[in-house]
């Protein structure tokens, strides 16, 4: 189980709806299989602590990553990874 009863964890079709209400301009990486947006990066961060906005109020915190070969954690204040209930081939969703 992922977070706390009554929760939702978004279907990756659901984020990337969020991604694109945001910023209608964003392009598809097919190389990385991924959205990428500057701007919805930027509306979507927490305005506290990270170089965001938060426009939208969703509060994004930059929690980094963890590399399960070197069981280390890395790029903490950096990044951002979202987990869809949706299974692909990557582990999260990652902006």
């Amino acid at each position: 189980m992922v977070g706390t009863e009554g929760q939702l964890l978004p279907t990756l079709q659901e984020f990337e709806l969020v991604v694109k209400m945001v910023d209608p301009t964003v392009k598809y990486d097919v190389c990385w299989d991924e959205l990428h947006s500057m701007t919805a990066c930027v509306f979507l961060k927490t305005s506290s602590g990270w170089n965001g906005s938060d426009d939208y109020e969703f509060n994004a915190l930059p929690a980094g990553g963890f590399d399960t070969q070197k069981n280390e954690f890395y790029a903490f204040g950096e990044w951002a990874f979202f987990f869809a209930s949706t299974e692909v081939k990557i582990t999260g969703f990652a902006r």
